[in-house]
């Protein structure tokens, strides 16, 4: 039985990965316009980190290095994120289709709950600092830097309402931002428990 919890982080990760390649191959007939979503990039980003969590595991025997155990909570964080933000506001605006239709059974669901089940239940590590908290919302913060700078100047609309400063007021735009980040930097804390 132990035998089997131990691989328990292999097996889900090793089922991330190929929910990752189908869901990139599914965003692929977009083109590269699919790269304005943090939800495309976030899942992108996990599939990188448990590709890189699969062959640390199996080279060293469940001996993950703390760089890859703090990607994958990084990648973790991205994702769980991205299903609080479908979760609490996509669903009450657009109904639980958006969780479930087309490639964001993988996206928006099945890949962000693997994930967080795999990181806080059964992936073994070392103990994150406080500092890999800030660390982890490089990706989230860039993100949000780039797309709103891109709005502001029209190279984009959104692709998220709340990203979309010409629909809406100064204020409006400010008080999206924080309590987005508000949301990730909450993430990451209890992550890190």
């Amino acid at each position: 039985m132990k035998n089997t919890k131990n691989k328990l982080p292999l097996i889900i990760n090793s089922i991330i990965i190929v929910f990752e390649i189908i869901g990139c191959i599914m965003c692929a007939k977009h083109g590269l316009s699919v790269l304005q979503y943090y939800t495309v990039l976030s899942n992108i980003f996990a599939l990188i980190t448990s590709t890189l969590y699969v062959a640390f595991y199996l080279k060293t025997k469940n001996s993950i290095p703390i760089a890859v155990s703090f990607l994958r909570y990084a990648s973790t964080v991205c994702l769980t994120l991205t299903f609080a933000v479908v979760l609490f506001i996509f669903v009450p605006l657009a109904g639980f289709s958006v969780m479930v239709e087309g490639v964001q059974i993988f996206h928006h669901l099945l890949c962000p709950v693997l994930s967080f089940i795999s990181f806080v239940f059964f992936e073994k590590r070392k103990t994150l600092s406080k500092r890999h908290i800030f660390l982890s919302l490089i990706p989230t913060f860039t993100y949000a830097a780039v797309i709103i700078v891109l709005n502001i100047l029209r190279v984009v609309e959104g692709p998220y309402p709340f990203l979309m400063v010409y629909r809406q007021s100064v204020v409006v735009s400010v008080i999206w931002f924080f309590v987005i980040n508000g949301m990730a930097l909450l993430t990451a804390a209890l992550l890190r428990i």
